[in-house]
C-alpha cells in the first residue's frame, strides 16, 4: 500500500473510530469512512466495528412506529430531534434531522446507505436487517420533497426543504433487488435527481445515478 495512503489513514481513522455524539449524519459519515478503510486494508476487525456502529446508529436516526412512542436513544450523545413531538404510525420514517432540514437528513441517509452497500458487496446484508425502517424513511421524507403538504404534526407544519439529491442507491437496493414498492422515492428520483443539470453540491451523492441507476447487481 502506498505510504501516502497509509499516512492519510493513520491521520483519519482515529478521528472516525469512536464515532460522534453530534447529529446522526456525522456518525453515519464516519461509519461509511471506516467501512471503506476496512475494505481497503482488508481489516476484518475494523469492518465488524463499522457494522456494529451502523446497527446502533441507524435505529436511533430513523424512527419506526415499532420503536414505541419515542425514538430510540442515540448510542453516543443525545442529539436533538429539533422539536418533533409526535412519534407514531403517521410519523414512522421521521429522521432525527428531518426538522432541521432535509439536506442534512439526506447526508445521513446517503452515508448510511453507502455503508450498507459496501457491506452488501462484502457479503453482509444490512439492507434486509433494517428494510422496514429504511424504506419507511425513504417514502416519508421524499413525500415532502415531492412538494406534498406538511401536516402540523410534522415539525409543527414547517420544513426546510433542501434537496438532498440522494435515494438512488437505496431505491436500487430495495425496489430493484428486493421488489419493494417505493412510489414517492421513485417520483423524487425521476423528477429531481436524474434530471439535474448540475451537481447539487460536492458531496458523494452526485454519482449515485451513474453508479446505481437501475442496476440491481
Amino acid at each position: 500500500i502506498n505510504a501516502e495512503y497509509m499516512g492519510l489513514i493513520k491521520v483519519q481513522l482515529p478521528l472516525l473510530y469512536n464515532g460522534s455524539k453530534s447529529n446522526g449524519n456525522w456518525e453515519l459519515s464516519m461509519i461509511e469512512g471506516m467501512m471503506g478503510i476496512s475494505v481497503f486494508l482488508d481489516d476484518v476487525s475494523l469492518f465488524n466495528h463499522a457494522v456494529d456502529f451502523w446497527r446502533e446508529r441507524i435505529p436511533a436516526y430513523f424512527y419506526n412506529v415499532e420503536d414505541g412512542s419515542e425514538p430510540k436513544h442515540a448510542p453516543r450523545g443525545n442529539p436533538s430531534w429539533y422539536g418533533q413531538k409526535e412519534f407514531d404510525d403517521k410519523t414512522s420514517g421521521h429522521c432525527q434531522e428531518t426538522c432541521r432540514d432535509l439536506g442534512h437528513t439526506g447526508y445521513g441517509f446517503a452515508a448510511g446507505i453507502n455503508a450498507a452497500e459496501t457491506a452488501y458487496i462484502q457479503g453482509v446484508d444490512l439492507y434486509r436487517e433494517e428494510a422496514n425502517r429504511l424504506t419507511k424513511a425513504m417514502e416519508y421524507n421524499t413525500n415532502f420533497l415531492n412538494g406534498n403538504p406538511i401536516p402540523s404534526y410534522v415539525c409543527g407544519g414547517k420544513l426546510d426543504i433542501k434537496d438532498p439529491m440522494t435515494f438512488e442507491i437505496g431505491y436500487n437496493a430495495y425496489a430493484n433487488r428486493l421488489n419493494y414498492s417505493l412510489p414517492n422515492t421513485l417520483e423524487y428520483i425521476e423528477k429531481y435527481v436524474r434530471t439535474s443539470q448540475k451537481p447539487y453540491d460536492l458531496h458523494m451523492m452526485i454519482y449515485e445515478t451513474l453508479t446505481h441507476g437501475g442496476d440491481p447487481q
